[in-house]
C-alpha cells in the first residue's frame, strides 16, 4: 500500500495554519498552561526545572511567569 501522506500537503490548509499559530502565540493547550502556572504558584521551582519536569520550552514557562507577575501588578 503506498504512503498516501506523501502526496498530501497540509501546510497550506487554513486549519493547520491556524493550530501552528496558536501553538506559537499560546506554546501549548490549557492544560499544560494550567499546570505550569499551578507549579510556579504553589512551589519554588526556577523555570528551568519546571520546564524539564513538563517537558516545555523553558521560554514558555518564562512566558506564563511573566503573565502571573504582570496580573499581580495589576491587582
Amino acid at each position: 500500500m503506498a504512503n498516501i501522506y506523501k502526496l498530501i500537503d497540509i501546510s497550506e490548509d487554513p486549519l493547520y495554519v491556524k493550530g501552528t499559530k496558536e501553538g506559537v502565540d499560546y506554546g501549548m493547550d490549557k492544560a499544560t498552561r494550567g499546570n505550569i502556572r499551578s507549579i510556579i504558584l504553589t512551589m519554588d521551582f526556577d523555570d528551568a526545572k519546571i520546564a524539564y519536569m513538563l517537558s516545555v520550552p523553558i521560554e514558555y514557562v518564562a512566558a506564563v511567569r511573566r503573565e502571573i507577575t504582570d496580573s499581580k501588578k495589576i491587582d
